[in-house]
């Protein structure tokens, strides 16, 4: 099993900035899969930055849910 780790970032702010945070995202979520026994060989991230959003909404909670990590997982068969 592979694991690919998307960081994503809320719509605020300029596109290169939520960019390089949503790189930062997903390499700070690698780095503790790694630390905490996951080889790294299996591992791999992009940063979405502001592209992708969940919602459009500007309020805490709408920011948030744009604020995320996901993993998508290849090799595992249900």
């Amino acid at each position: 099993v592979t694991v690919l780790v998307i960081g994503h970032a809320d719509q605020r702010g300029d596109e290169q900035i939520n960019r390089e945070l949503s790189e930062h995202r997903a390499s700070t979520v690698v780095d503790y899969l790694a630390y905490r026994g996951i080889n790294p060989t299996r591992l791999s991230m992009r940063g979405a930055g502001e592209t992708d959003l969940l919602t459009l909404g500007d309020d805490a909670s709408a920011l948030a849910l744009n604020r995320r990590t996901e993993f998508v997982f290849f090799g595992v068969l249900l």
